[in-house]
């Protein structure tokens, strides 16, 4: 990955945009404005935190288990369904923008076993729940 000091990218893409064919119009400076202040910020080293993070589920119980996310606050309609062997695990893609996301668990019957609620503002590295 190359890095640039700060207002390098900048300039390249000024100089970019001044050889072209056709002569800048202000169309193309409106959306050149966005494109230089981004590439500022990752030429920079910024970055733009993950909207969202990987959790592990692991199911360490002697059962078999469904594990369903909740698609309203009291889990009477789930969005959809992952099965869990004993033993097993499923990984899925969490917010980070403080959404409260409910899991249930059930067995083989249908019958809940477990609720699972997260809120979380960050990422986490290495999640299992």
């Amino acid at each position: 990955m190359t890095v640039f000091a700060a207002g390098t990218l900048e300039r390249l893409l000024l100089r970019s945009a001044a050889t072209l064919a056709e002569p800048v119009t202000s169309g193309m400076r409106v959306l050149l404005v966005p494109v230089l202040v981004a590439s500022g910020v990752l030429a920079s080293g910024c970055s733009i935190p993950p909207d969202s993070f990987p959790i592990t589920f692991v199911n360490d119980t002697a059962s078999d288990v469904v594990l369903n996310r909740c698609d309203d606050d009291a889990c009477h309609h789930l969005d959809y369904s992952d099965p869990l062997r004993s033993g097993g695990s499923v990984t899925e893609n969490i917010s980070t923008g403080n959404v409260f996301t409910r899991w249930t668990v059930t067995d083989g019957s249908g019958r809940r076993v477990g609720c699972l609620p997260f809120d979380f503002a960050g990422a986490y590295v290495n999640a299992v729940a």
